[in-house]
């Protein structure tokens, strides 16, 4: 069994599921333990059941680090992963309207289950250090998946956190312009049926003299 001490030694698919156990209830908190060992160390579940309480409370214990993420929130512009050079978009002005339409999409329910998605949304390979990738769409499922399976959660973590801000100020804003189209289009509403009744007053008027 492996026992990862530090979060560049954690994949996004052991913190997520990790997270999909701290999120599940139990009956008893050993099962949990287990689980939670499980999902990060990859061990057999049932092999984990024939240990003593002492040692899986031990084990347990080493992973206590995940559930108190500490990083610097520098975000990285590039990092390299199975020998392919990736370039981080964190220049919001840049982002393509399919690349925002995706992120806000992975960000409606519980945006770190979805990091994976995220990362691959934001995250461009590029062939030349000198020549900026385009996200592709269409293979944005074979990079999330192999970031779901080798990324490491030390340069995800803060790449994530700078994006869910992001979006969650965008949304905001769009909630905002949203909020102050509709009265715009009320107060025109109003405007008009005041017109129109006032209008009608006159026509009465004229038909009766």
């Amino acid at each position: 069994m492996e026992i990862p001490s530090s979060w560049n030694e954690l994949t996004i698919k052991q913190f997520t599921r990790a997270l999909a156990v701290e999120g599940t209830e139990y009956e008893y908190q050993v099962e949990k333990q287990i689980a939670w060992i499980a999902a990060i160390t990859g061990a057999d579940e049932k092999e984990l059941e024939q240990m003593n309480l002492t040692d899986v409370a031990a084990i347990a214990n080493k992973l206590q680090w995940v559930k108190q993420p500490i990083f610097e929130e520098k975000v990285s512009k590039f990092f390299y992963l199975n020998g392919k050079l990736y370039e981080v978009c964190n220049d919001i002005s840049k982002i393509r309207a399919d690349q925002m339409i995706d992120l806000c999409s992975f960000m409606k329910d519980n945006p770190m289950l979805n990091v994976h998605k995220l990362m691959a949304t934001v995250c461009i390979p590029r062939k030349w250090l000198l020549i900026h990738g385009k996200y592709d769409g269409a293979r944005h499922q074979q990079i999330s998946n192999m970031f779901f399976e080798h990324l490491t959660m030390d340069k995800v973590y803060p790449i994530a956190l700078f994006f869910c801000r992001v979006c969650n100020a965008f949304l905001q804003t769009i909630l905002i312009s949203l909020e102050n189209e509709k009265d715009r289009l009320i107060t025109e509403a109003i405007s008009d049926l005041q017109k129109y009744g006032s209008d009608s007053r006159i026509n009465m008027v004229g038909s009766t003299t």
